[in-house]
């Protein structure tokens, strides 16, 4: 580590001991540096990484429906047929994947990760990255990208400043135009079967209420003319990273340190839980300090 980053950290490591960020539970305040030279620029794109995901696409439907039957059976009713209830979303996925696949034949499964020297809790991965979601990702024939990916259930995206959002564009071609078009209509079509589907198996549930598990109320999709810019989108629309410009930490003692030492200040919040306040030195890295906001409720 450059002497001067350790410097900074060393100053936050005494100011942030034995400190206690609440919120909804109790964590301790951590320190993070990101050095440019061993970890590459600073940006969403070298934070957060796509990895492609090697899964059969049947493969794929038959897990993604097995998961929702097996949640839901634990969280709040009993299936009669599990297997028919599975078969029975099984053909509604399809339908949703024949329509990806007609407009992006090289549809592809993508993992979402970010580097974990960037979170509070630090889980021991391969190349350092933790997953935080997955996305299906495809070119279409006008040469847009397009990501389609679940929403987080909690809406990050209203806790981010403007000046941090990806510019919004409606400068595509009239393949992408009309994929967004059908796109929709057949979303709220097909979330309408899942829900009617799944109260036709349900024994002794009679509520007509929003069920957690109904993923097509959740689906998000975002076009880009580039691959990364994609990614940023989806990172922002889907909720596992929103930004703010720096209001302080809570601690005065930290902030201050921050500010005297720190450019470009701004406060990170990934994946809904892990809490990232990080600046850039004079020579170009970031060093910043981290918490834990456990989730309510």
């Amino acid at each position: 580590m450059k002497a001067n980053n350790a410097n900074i950290i060393a100053q936050l490591n005494r100011a942030t001991e034995g400190l206690i960020y609440s919120c909804a539970g109790d964590s301790l305040v951590g320190t993070c540096v990101w050095e440019v030279a061993d970890k590459g620029e600073f940006s969403l794109e070298n934070m957060f990484k796509l990895f492609p995901s090697e899964v059969d696409w049947i493969e794929e439907i038959y897990t993604i429906c097995n998961q929702l039957v097996k949640a839901e059976s634990n969280y709040r009713a009993v299936i009669v047929d599990e297997e028919k209830c599975i078969l029975g979303l099984y053909h509604i996925y399809l339908e949703f994947f024949e329509f990806l696949l007609s407009y992006l034949p090289n549809l592809e499964i993508y993992k979402i990760t970010i580097y974990q020297t960037l979170l509070h809790y630090h889980i021991d991965t391969k190349e350092g990255y933790r997953e935080a979601g997955r996305c299906y990702i495809g070119r279409i024939k006008d040469g847009d990208w397009i990501g389609i990916s679940n929403k987080y259930f909690v809406d990050f995206l209203a806790t981010s400043d403007e000046e941090f959002l990806p510019e919004k564009s409606n400068l595509f071609g009239q393949n992408t135009h009309n994929f967004l078009q059908e796109i929709e209509i057949l979303i709220k079509a097909l979330y309408q079967s899942c829900r009617y589907h799944y109260l036709a198996f349900i024994q002794g549930e009679k509520s007509l209420g929003l069920n957690p598990f109904y993923i097509f109320n959740n689906i998000i999709w975002e076009v880009a003319v580039t691959k990364e810019m994609l990614l940023r989108k989806l990172l922002y629309s889907t909720g596992i990273i929103s930004t703010r410009r720096f209001r302080g930490t809570r601690f005065p003692d930290v902030d201050n340190i921050l500010r005297l030492h720190l450019r470009n200040l701004r406060a990170y919040k990934f994946l809904g839980t892990e809490l990232c306040w990080l600046g850039e030195t004079q020579s170009g890295d970031w060093i910043g300090v981290t918490a834990h906001c456990y989730p309510s409720g």
